[in-house]
């Protein structure tokens, strides 16, 4: 008698090996939605243009790091810009006393 393999079968029938190109699939068409939607909008907003102080700029800003104070203070303004504005749509919705 001949000894048959069925692991060929089995491999084939293993659901990780259609599952996942139809998750990756899915996931790429999802990048490109998005990419679509952000080619829509500019490149930004906001222009920031670069002051030009002379050397008084130059003294201040070796005592004071004014750049990353800026990047700072914006980065802290817009974490309670929004746990305020979440906060405030929960309460709307009545998630939260």
């Amino acid at each position: 008698m001949r000894h048959v393999s069925y692991s060929g079968v089995l491999a084939k029938m293993n659901p990780m090996n259609w599952i996942a190109p139809i998750i990756n699939f899915l996931i790429d068409v999802l990048y490109m939605i998005i990419q679509a939607v952000l080619a829509l909008f500019p490149q930004s907003p906001f222009t920031f243009k670069e002051f030009d102080w002379g050397p008084f700029g130059d003294l201040v800003g070796a005592f004071f790091p004014i750049a990353d104070m800026f990047a700072h203070f914006t980065a802290f303004t817009t974490a309670v810009l929004l746990y305020y504005g979440l906060r405030t749509l929960l309460r709307y919705l009545k998630m939260i006393q």
